[in-house]
């Protein structure tokens, strides 16, 4: 069994969805249980697709993640042109 990191964020509608950094895909769901469900099918089938097109696997990630935070800047999306 590997294991991969997966970034769950918000939606403005209440929902939420994910992003698996090491495969470029991701999935949603009303609840995040939902979403990362969601998520473990789309990177099976991701990882099943890749292995049949003969492509590299990423590998594993590898030890835990310590924290995750949200930064808040002074810069807005309006300063950035």
């Amino acid at each position: 069994m590997a294991t991969y990191t997966v970034i769950v964020y918000e939606t403005a509608d209440g929902g939420y969805y994910t992003e698996v950094p090491a495969f470029a895909t991701g999935a949603e769901g009303e609840t995040i249980e939902t979403a990362l469900a969601e998520t473990r099918d789309t990177l099976s089938e991701t990882i099943a697709a890749m292995i049949e097109n003969g492509e590299v696997i990423p590998p594993p990630d590898q030890g835990a993640i310590a924290a995750v935070a949200q930064i808040e800047t002074d810069i807005t999306v309006a300063d950035a042109g």
